[in-house]
């Protein structure tokens, strides 16, 4: 699936994100304990533990490291390519095998990235003029 879809439709981004979490090489309570897929809002709260694990990571790496607020004002007129490029510097930064890509679209989508890096509205307004 591409970036668009998973956009249009989030209740198969986080079916294929969690499908994907639950592939890890590592056992996992939570879906050792489920044997179907758990409804979206289950889903999300699962996300938003996984979330809580890394986000020390995040915010060094991807907020401090990577410059995640000015990054933001580079990509503003293109989202799918932004959230691309979060996947990709997911891949290297989390420590865990995930999907990168639906990691990345949640995490952009849900703003985790924005209140987690707190990107300021200065900033945003700022990168627009440059270039």
């Amino acid at each position: 699936m591409d970036i668009q879809q998973y956009l249009i439709d989030s209740d198969k981004l986080y079916q294929d994100w969690y499908m994907d979490y639950g592939q890890t090489s590592e056992p996992n309570q939570f879906t050792e304990q489920v044997r179907a897929i758990p409804s979206t809002d289950g889903i999300k709260k699962l996300f938003a533990k996984f979330y809580a694990s890394i986000e020390d990571i995040l915010r060094q790496k991807v907020c401090g490291d990577w410059c995640y607020c000015e990054k933001k004002t580079e990509y503003k007129q293109d989202r799918e390519k932004f959230i691309a490029v979060i996947a990709d510097v997911l891949s290297i930064v989390l420590p865990m095998p995930v999907n990168s890509l639906t990691t990345a679209i949640i995490l952009y989508e849900e703003k985790y990235l924005d209140k987690l890096c707190v990107c300021s509205k200065e900033i945003e307004n700022n990168g627009q003029e440059s270039e």
